[in-house]
C-alpha cells in the first residue's frame, strides 16, 4: 500500500524525495507523509479535496486487503517548525498542531 501511495504522490507533485513513515498496528497502518513547504499546498489541495481523495483512493485497497488505513501530512518548514494535518475517525480532516 505505501508503493501505492508513493506512486500517487509522485505524479501530483512531480517530487521523489517526500518521506512516508509507515505505522502498523494490528490491522491498522497509518501512513504520515512528510513534504517541502512548497508543496504541502498541493498534497493538501484547496480546502483538502486533494488529500481526501488520497484517503479514498487508499481506503479502497485497504478494504480489498481487510485492514484499515489512515494518511497524514506534515509540512517541514527551513525554520525547524512542523505543520500537520490529520484524518479524524469520522473522515473530517482536522489541523494538526504547529511545533517548534
Amino acid at each position: 500500500m505505501k508503493d501505492l501511495l508513493t506512486f500517487i504522490l509522485k505524479g501530483i507533485t512531480g517530487k521523489k524525495d517526500l518521506e512516508i513513515v509507515e505505522e502498523t498496528e494490528g490491522e491498522r497502518i497509518h501512513f504520515l507523509v512528510k513534504a517541502p513547504e512548497e508543496i504541502i499546498g498541493i498534497i493538501i489541495g484547496k480546502e483538502g479535496k486533494t488529500i481526501k481523495a488520497i484517503r479514498s483512493l487508499l481506503k479502497v485497497r485497504a478494504i480489498l486487503e481487510k485492514k484499515g488505513v489512515s494518511v497524514s501530512v506534515e509540512g517541514i518548514f527551513p525554520d525547524s517548525r512542523l505543520l500537520g494535518i490529520k484524518g479524524a475517525k469520522n473522515g473530517k480532516s482536522q489541523p494538526g498542531k504547529g511545533v517548534k
